[in-house]
């Protein structure tokens, strides 16, 4: 599949998804609000579609699915569009601070990676 083609199927699939589900942004308010309640720490609707990237991510790990490529496409345009209507500062250094873990006051952040990604391999 082409750059230009993966990106017009996941244009088309966006544009479908928003006619049966309404505003993305909306929609991803709605989300970031119930992963937040299982978490148990508040997190963005850029967040909420960046764990769905991981979750499509995922899935293409188990084996090739051209619908989890474009899902994930998709939901990285949703990220990016979220994210550039928000006002959130990204550094550490401009104030972000990172979700903290559920019965805790330590954040978890990029350093936590390592401690997930060693039992991978």
């Amino acid at each position: 599949m082409s750059v230009d083609t993966a990106l017009d199927q996941t244009k088309t699939i966006l544009t479908q998804r928003g006619q049966d589900y309404g505003d993305a942004a909306k929609l991803f308010e709605q989300i970031a609000q119930r992963f937040s309640l299982v978490l148990g720490s508040k997190i963005d609707s850029y967040t909420a579609a960046r764990l769905l990237v991981e979750l499509k991510l995922s899935r293409l790990d188990m084996g090739w699915k051209e619908d989890s490529l474009l899902d994930a496409i998709g939901y990285l345009s949703i990220a990016a569009d979220v994210r550039a209507t928000q006002e959130v500062a990204t550094a550490p250094e401009a104030g972000h601070t990172w979700p903290t873990r559920v019965g805790s006051t330590s954040p978890v952040g990029p350093s936590d990676l390592g401690a997930y990604t060693a039992n991978l391999e």
